[in-house]
């Protein structure tokens, strides 16, 4: 059923960082909610070879994604996401690995490098805590081994 495929689209973070061959996907446990934007911007290529004419071409890809989840502080995976919010603020930053898994329903399972751009909660009072992560990039997504 169309209206249900989210609920199969598995998020997933390389815990060993290197993405491809050598990584190690763990999914992003207790996600609630996933969304994913992809654009291309036009770049003004007019030069005096075009004689004034204008002329543009698309830019790379930049995307970002975005997911909720419901906090267990213990989790393993949402502490190396925390880790790597640090670690970027270091002086030799790290990119994140993102995967996005859809072959349970015959999609694709692709990666990308990618900046954890954001960490906010959600906590309100006598319900559950909620943690939402947004990532960044504009490398190429590409099939995972």
């Amino acid at each position: 059923m169309p209206e249900r495929l989210g609920r199969y689209s598995i998020l997933k973070v390389d815990v060993n960082g290197v993405g491809g061959s050598g990584a190690d996907w763990q999914e992003i446990p207790q996600r609630r909610d996933f969304s994913m934007e992809e654009t291309s911007n036009l770049v003004d290529v007019t030069h005096a070879g075009t004689g004034g004419q204008a002329k543009k071409l698309p830019s790379d890809n930049d995307w970002t994604a975005s997911c909720d989840v419901v906090y267990w502080p213990g989790d393993p995976v949402i502490k190396y996401l925390l880790d790597q919010l640090r670690q970027q603020k270091s002086s030799n930053p790290k990119q994140t690995w993102l995967q996005v898994d859809d072959s349970s329903v015959g999609g694709l399972k692709e990666e990308a490098p990618c900046w954890l751009e954001n960490v906010s909660d959600e906590r309100p009072r006598g319900d559950v805590m909620t943690r939402s992560f947004s990532f960044s990039g504009n490398a190429a997504w590409i099939t995972s081994p």
